[in-house]
């Protein structure tokens, strides 16, 4: 099978969004939890979306991550580009997403560029690139979303490897001080670390607050929005009894202000 040409495929992703872009607009916003409730029920959005919202409670975990009108915010890993749709007309026509993948993410990417047929969605921006070609500005992005993907920095199969150092670097330049990292992931039984993200596609709460921070992200906050008692977090997360309804945990962090307190490699 060919190799997917991933730099000919973003450049047509950004053209097909330029030429979405020219002309369209949106409308003023409302508060951030109004706006939310108002998105999620636009009826334009596909029944798929709308069940998944039962499990991904998007506006509770948006309304933790502080997003607003007018923000910048970088959707790493953004799969099929469900956050990216939502966040979208909650930052407004002055605000914009990055909507990331790389090319082990390519296929959900072509899914999610579906979203933005029509122009229907002209602050999103199809970015395809890999963790070490995203030349985004120094201290540009509000928020950089991770939902679902920070295991795969400790996931290592079929040619797939990303460098936790090298994300949590970008991360660290691309943020604005006091941006906000919010992290969403699969719960993993207490004590397991990252053993289970090669396996069970899960990674433990307690091990994810360490590991970033001692990379120097500052650990704010965390919300039990969607812990799930039924999921005992001892099976994959593609299992049918427990897919799409696993237990996950919501961690904020900020980047400091103070250079003293830069990312760095974890020791």
């Amino acid at each position: 099978m060919a190799r997917i040409n991933l730099r000919m495929i973003g450049q047509l992703l950004a053209i097909s969004w330029w030429i979405g872009c020219a002309g369209s607009g949106q409308a003023a916003q409302s508060s951030a939890p109004d706006q939310l409730a108002a998105l999620l029920a636009d009826s334009d959005r596909s029944p798929a979306d709308r069940r998944r919202d039962l499990t991904s409670r998007p506006a509770e975990v948006l309304n933790f991550a502080g997003l607003n009108a007018d923000m910048k915010v970088l959707d790493l890993l953004s799969g099929d580009g469900y956050y990216s749709e939502i966040i979208a007309g909650v930052v407004g026509p002055n605000g914009h997403v990055y909507m990331h993948n790389n090319q082990g993410y390519i296929g959900l990417q072509l899914k999610a560029i579906r979203r933005l047929r029509d122009g229907r969605l002209p602050n999103v921006e199809p970015f395809v690139r890999e963790i070490g070609d995203i030349m985004l500005a120094s201290n540009s992005v509000d928020l950089v979303l991770m939902n679902l993907v920070y295991h795969d920095l400790y996931y290592e199969n079929n040619g797939w490897e990303v460098s936790a150092d090298q994300v949590f670097q970008m991360i660290a330049r691309v943020l604005k001080p006091e941006g906000v990292l919010l992290v969403v992931d699969h719960d993993a039984p207490r004590g397991s670390g990252s053993a289970f993200a090669p396996t069970l596609h899960r990674i433990e709460a307690d091990y994810a607050i360490t590991d970033i921070a001692a990379r120097g992200l500052v650990f704010d906050a965390s919300t039990s929005i969607l812990y799930n008692p039924a999921d005992d977090r001892s099976v994959s997360v593609f299992d049918p009894a427990i897919r799409g309804a696993t237990s996950r945990f919501v961690l904020r962090f900020y980047k400091p202000r103070s250079e003293a307190r830069s990312v760095r490699p974890a020791q």
